[in-house]
């Protein structure tokens, strides 16, 4: 599949570790049926992944930069930072390490469990 960069499968854990080259345009819906094309079933998936911080009809989502991607997004229990704070990050490109697991039913947008958010600029050693 063109933009990734390799894949490691460990069939005794169940587990593939799929890393995607910068700037590609892969979209977790793609991999997904990969895997279940090629026999498996896709289960959660830990993403790392820059995006525009949005809200539709109020809710918060993740906007993929550079792939027609969007998920909505919740906070995990234990995530470092608040609901406030992730608000408060509208408008702003983030990079977003988080879970997202196969939604029970067909919807509009996954659900991406954020673990936790940096502000891109601090990835650049920008300040503001």
């Amino acid at each position: 599949m063109e933009g990734v960069e390799s894949v490691q499968v460990s069939l005794n854990e169940g587990l593939a570790k799929i890393q995607l080259k910068p700037g590609n345009k892969v979209r977790l819906a793609q991999l997904r049926k990969s895997v279940a094309d090629n026999g498996f079933t896709p289960k959660e998936a830990s993403v790392a992944v820059l995006g525009e911080i949005i809200s539709t009809n109020g809710r918060l989502q993740l906007k993929v930069t550079g792939a027609d991607e969007i998920f909505d997004l919740s906070l995990a229990p234990k995530a470092p930072q608040t609901e406030n704070e992730l608000k408060k990050q509208e408008g702003k490109t983030l990079f977003v390490e988080g879970i997202v697991v196969p939604p029970k039913e067909k919807k509009a947008f996954p659900n991406l469990e954020i673990v936790s958010f940096k502000d891109r600029k601090e990835l650049e050693g920008k300040n503001e």
